[in-house]
């Protein structure tokens, strides 16, 4: 089913506007993104059988929308008994300094 090389590219100007889309219709205060380490992804990755990952919108005990990643592997299956993250650095107030980029 998966392989792990499906393109998912999308230039800047598309990915811009799909993302300003979205945020038309959001709350102001609320969170416009989620920011993860390099490690904490590339942990998920290396787990034996991993192909790609999964994102699922979330939502903590607080109210708060969140983000869980988890790997998966060949046949579309989340690999449950592995690495998962959460805990991403929320956007605001850890945004770029640029606001121009994507927001």
């Amino acid at each position: 089913m998966f392989t792990g090389k499906e393109d998912h590219e999308v230039s800047f100007k598309k990915g811009q506007a799909l993302v300003r889309a979205y945020q038309k219709n959001k709350v102001e205060k609320e969170v416009k993104a989620l920011y993860f380490g390099k490690e904490a992804v590339s942990r998920i990755l290396r787990q034996k059988g991993c192909v790609g990952l999964r994102i699922y919108y979330a939502k903590k005990t607080t109210g708060a929308n969140t983000l869980v990643i988890t790997g998966v592997d060949k046949k579309g299956n989340d690999i449950a008994e592995g690495l998962l993250a959460e805990f991403g650095f929320p956007c605001p107030p850890y945004c770029p300094p640029d606001k121009s980029i994507i927001m």
